[in-house]
């Protein structure tokens, strides 16, 4: 399913979230192509208590591309961070690549996206896409691959089959 058309139209950013719970957010403008195979509806429910329909969907097959303009936003330092993308309540610092372009270079260092978030303009939630993941390492997505070039950066991440190995006696 190719879900640029499918999303909502008040969706104005992407919230891209990682498995060690830091996020960025990007704007929707940026957002090339987005497509999701074998969706399953997980969860349709309500966020915070404050009547916010969220749909969530895992996915076995993930597709995105986002642009960027310069090899400068590619440059991410973690350890070089005054403060961690999103984690903490209180960060003072914003996680939105439009105030802090660098940190976008973030998804081309770490395989570890474990959803997407569309947000609207408020920066409310509106649906979240989960990305299948190798349950082989839980920091990094064995099955998710990732590269930048000429301007895309491209984060894909597919369901492997596994054989499964069956003892018997006799």
């Amino acid at each position: 399913m190719w879900i640029k058309d499918w999303v909502s139209k008040e969706t104005a950013f992407i919230e891209v979230s990682f498995e060690n719970v830091e996020q960025i957010v990007i704007p929707i403008d940026r957002l090339l192509r987005l497509e999701a195979k074998c969706m399953i509806a997980s969860k349709l429910g309500y966020e915070n208590n404050y009547n916010e329909m969220v749909v969530q969907f895992e996915a076995m097959y993930f597709h995105m591309q986002l642009s960027y303009e310069s090899e400068n936003e590619l440059v991410y330092q973690s350890r070089a961070e005054a403060q961690p993308l999103g984690m903490f309540t209180h960060n003072p610092l914003s996680n939105c690549t439009l105030d802090r372009p660098h940190i976008f270079g973030r998804l081309l260092h770490f395989r570890d996206v474990v959803s997407v978030l569309g947000l609207s303009e408020e920066k409310q939630r509106l649906w979240e896409l989960y990305l299948p993941w190798d349950d082989s390492d839980q920091y990094e997505n064995g099955w998710a691959n990732v590269n930048a070039v000429n301007g895309v950066l491209t984060y894909e991440a597919e369901m492997k089959r596994r054989r499964l190995k069956i003892k018997t006696t006799q």
